[in-house]
């Protein structure tokens, strides 16, 4: 006679494990079922509890390019401690966007001069559960941060520059190729163009249609040149420029923030904001729409 086939018996201390396995296939199955089902509340938290287990994806965000500019000409505000406080807050933003760029710039003392220190790609995070995911991201960010800032290192310790060709760089970075993402354009600057045509810390300032026509003339800022861009001068600051003697008053300040707006506004930027401060995308949900334009 034939022996009995013996059952396989799992030890008491993994039966648990099988169990909680079991739990969490069939979780998810029930959580596309209600979704099946229903609509509404029930299918959100459905679907939260499917992807707070690390068993099905949170959707991605669309990716983006951020375009991140330090202006550290003298007496600007982009320095080792702005600079870092506006890395943050735009890596927090492309976090759960993968696939999006962000490329740091330096502001050179002409537009040949300004030029890109850095660039990271944000990578999709792992599945896994809510806190691994977290962890991992996390560490992404860093990763990405100082990279970013080693290549800023050197720039931020060398000699200041005295010119900032503001409206030509931005003219500059705009032609850059951007494959096919929606951009944003992050400047850290005190937003004081200083060039041979303009002098924003200590001469008259031109009317909003001087100013406008000037750069025009050099095919800057051109109908349509920021077209699909969303634009943000930070850390916009209201101090004296030191050491030339010319007081800025509160009126000057806001009437260069004026001439900023009317011309970036004039080249089609889908946004501006200028602020005393870091960035703040508060008052946008919804990502600037993507262009096909630069050179490639």
């Amino acid at each position: 006679m034939f022996a009995r086939p013996r059952k396989t018996v799992l030890p008491k201390a993994r039966r648990p494990v099988l169990g909680a396995f079991v739990s969490v296939r069939c979780g998810y199955v029930a959580a596309l079922m209600v979704c099946a089902l229903s609509i509404g509340s029930a299918c959100d938290r459905a679907t939260r509890t499917c992807e707070q287990v690390g068993v099905c994806d949170e959707p991605a965000k669309p990716a983006e390019l951020v375009d991140l500019v330090c202006d550290a000409s003298q007496w600007s505000s982009c320095n080792a401690t702005t600079l870092p406080k506006t890395l943050d807050i735009a890596l927090q933003r492309l976090a759960d966007r993968p696939g999006s760029r962000i490329r740091l710039w330096f502001l050179g003392e002409t537009a040949a001069n300004t030029s890109i220190v850095g660039e990271q790609t944000i990578a999709p995070i792992p599945r896994g559960n809510e806190r691994a995911r977290k962890a991992k991201l996390a560490a992404i960010l860093s990763t990405a941060k100082e990279m970013l800032l080693a290549g800023a290192r050197e720039r931020l310790e060398a000699p200041p520059v005295r010119r900032s060709p503001l409206a030509e760089a931005i003219a500059k970075i705009a032609l850059a190729e951007s494959g096919g993402l929606p951009r944003r354009l992050i400047l850290v600057t005190d937003a004081r163009e200083v060039t041979s045509d303009n002098d924003f810390e200590c001469r008259l300032l031109p009317s909003d249609a001087q100013f406008l026509a000037a750069l025009r003339r050099r095919s800057i800022f051109l109908p349509g040149q920021l077209a699909g861009i969303d634009v943000s001068l930070t850390y916009v600051v209201t101090s004296p420029a030191a050491g030339r003697g010319c007081p800025i008053t509160l009126e000057r300040d806001m009437r260069v923030r004026a001439l900023w707006k009317s011309a970036l506004t004039a080249a089609n930027a889908s946004h501006v904001r200028i602020t005393s401060g870091p960035v703040d995308f508060a008052d946008t949900n919804e990502p600037p729409a993507p262009i096909d334009g630069g050179l490639k």
